[in-house]
């Protein structure tokens, strides 16, 4: 029942600043609180190590929270109010599936496993907001070349300030993976195993492709079209891992 009214709370914060885009200190603190709630409920509902459950609702409530994080902190310095508007609703969406699906049978995990689990789902939500900058940005000059300036743009930083943006997410998220691949290979005894290989095989495929955007974008210049593609390219990856959340689970039995 705790978890249950911290997700009620989440809920009515999100429904308030989704409705306050307009006042921007109360919209920001609102968020702020929604998405703390939101993570606290989120991790709550997991179990702990002794009666770890998850399963691909919860991950991706899991993961919508820290996507909401992030976005949270890349506005503290710029304004995208336009994201905000698309993602606080989806985290409500994401909450009451959550909600009302049955929680699946917990099991015990080492803390090892669980924190290899949890860095995990983190990297591929800080994955999946450097996918929706990307996406916004691609979005963003579609219009500019069709001319089409409107209320919109109001709401949205220049393609320069996006782009810089858009590399300090995958920065950070190519941390967070980086540290995923690591605790895999040291936790998972079977991480290279038959049964794990296509997981690993895309996770550490979509680690180059990044590792390479990051090096091609501080060493040559690239820019554009071809860091937005190849974000998204390299979110497609994991996200074609991502999908599998019953191999995160079965970790657990390794």
């Amino acid at each position: 029942m705790q978890v249950e009214i911290i997700q009620a709370v989440s809920i009515v914060l999100y429904a308030i600043a989704s409705m306050t885009q307009s006042n921007k200190q109360v919209n920001t603190t609102m968020a702020w609180f929604a998405c703390a709630f939101h993570l606290i409920s989120a991790t709550l509902a997991l179990g702990g190590t002794s009666q770890f459950a998850l399963n691909a609702v919860q991950a991706i409530n899991f993961s919508t929270a820290f996507v909401v994080l992030g976005f949270l902190v890349s506005s503290i310095r710029n304004d995208i109010l336009i994201i905000g508007k698309a993602l606080y609703p989806f985290s409500v969406t994401c909450i009451l599936v959550a909600m009302v699906t049955p929680k699946p049978e917990g099991i015990e995990i080492t803390p090892g496993i669980m924190a290899h689990i949890l860095i995990s789902v983190v990297a591929f939500s800080i994955m999946a907001l450097a996918a929706v900058e990307a996406t916004l940005i691609q979005l963003i000059r579609a219009r500019l070349k069709k001319h089409k300036v409107n209320a919109i743009n109001k709401m949205i930083p220049p393609l320069q300030t996006l782009e810089a943006m858009l590399m300090q997410t995958i920065r950070c998220g190519l941390i967070v993976l980086s540290a995923a691949i690591l605790t895999g290979a040291y936790f998972v005894e079977q991480f290279f195993s038959l049964q794990l290989i296509p997981k690993t095989t895309l996770t550490l495929m979509a680690w180059l492709l990044f590792s390479i955007l990051l090096v091609g974008h501080s060493w040559f210049g690239w820019g554009g079209r071809v860091i937005t593609r190849v974000t998204l390219a390299g979110y497609f990856l994991l996200l074609l891992g991502f999908i599998g959340v019953k191999w995160f689970f079965n970790e657990a039995h390794l």
